[in-house]
């Protein structure tokens, strides 16, 4: 991969849309949907039959696609203090080997299944977007500790294995929930980072936003 890019708050790439700035309001709206749905959940099992760690719950979105949540830690959902998310967008190849597809799904399955062995990691959510776009929230514990899950070897497998196989281009967001999840305060992102793995060499950029900016 060619060294990265550092992009500038407002800074565009017309050889790349997919990484320009306007994206973030839909990006923040998608995880602001997942958090409420999490929120849901957690309101709508509180004093009845305790929500199962580390369990795949399936729903559809308000828009009727698909939609995933891991509960690891329903107590630490609770706190009033903020918390540190990541956000993911990828969107998918127009062609994708069904071999690549398996090893995708089947990754995905064991790295919620290791949650366990990374208790900062909160909670889990994806959504499908539309037929070839998919978004993810991480809710951890404390900002360094995504770093900590990078370690996993089947996270960095995902990453740099997976990931330029299945999806063309990805932003990859930093973040945070200003009250935690239950403030239902839309996520302020911090740091963007930008994947095109389309053709031979591949592209990747950061961008930096101001500590106050709300998207």
């Amino acid at each position: 991969m060619n060294r990265e890019v550092e992009l500038g708050p407002s800074d565009h790439d017309e050889a790349r849309p997919f990484a320009h700035p306007e994206h973030n309001d839909d990006d923040v709206a998608a995880l602001a949907t997942m958090a409420a749905r999490l929120r849901q959940l957690l309101a709508e099992n509180q004093g009845r039959v305790a929500l199962t760690p580390y369990h795949p719950y399936l729903f559809h979105s308000p828009q009727g696609r698909w939609l995933r949540l891991v509960v690891n830690q329903p107590e630490a959902l609770h706190s009033a203090q903020e918390l540190p998310i990541v956000g993911f967008f990828g969107h998918r190849r127009p062609v994708v080997a069904p071999e690549v597809v398996a090893d995708k799904d089947a990754i995905d399955l064991e790295l919620i299944a290791e949650f366990r062995n990374y208790p900062g990691v909160l909670a889990y959510c994806s959504m499908a977007l539309n037929d070839a776009d998919y978004g993810n929230l991480v809710l951890m514990a404390q900002p360094d500790y995504n770093e900590h899950w990078r370690t996993s070897p089947r996270h960095a497998f995902a990453s740099r294995v997976i990931a330029p196989q299945y999806y063309a281009t990805v932003r990859l967001h930093i973040g945070r929930l200003p009250g935690g999840l239950y403030s239902g305060h839309a996520p302020v992102l911090t740091r963007t980072k930008y994947y095109d793995f389309r053709g031979d060499w591949h592209w990747s950029a950061v961008r930096e936003y101001g500590l106050n900016r709300p998207s």
